[in-house]
């Protein structure tokens, strides 16, 4: 397992998540959507060890909104 794997599993990790759900209201930032919900970080998470738990580098967002930014597609459901 790569050693970011790794520190994704930890309760220093966990905590991280979680505070910034929490402060955005656990909504995505861009569409509002309430569920599927990821933390993006700012600033890459393999290019600066000292933000990767910090909250001020994480945004939650959707799923959907969340590929989009990382380039990613999904199919409608429709």
């Amino acid at each position: 397992m790569k050693n970011d794997q790794k520190n994704r599993k930890t309760a220093r990790y966990a905590a991280f998540v979680a505070a910034v759900k929490k402060r955005d209201g656990h909504k995505c930032a861009i569409c509002g959507a309430g569920d599927k919900l990821h933390v993006h970080h700012l600033i890459p998470y393999d290019l600066n060890e000292s933000l990767q738990t910090d909250v001020s580098n994480g945004l939650t967002l959707c799923e959907k909104c969340h590929g989009a930014i990382h380039g990613r597609k999904f199919r409608s459901a429709d």
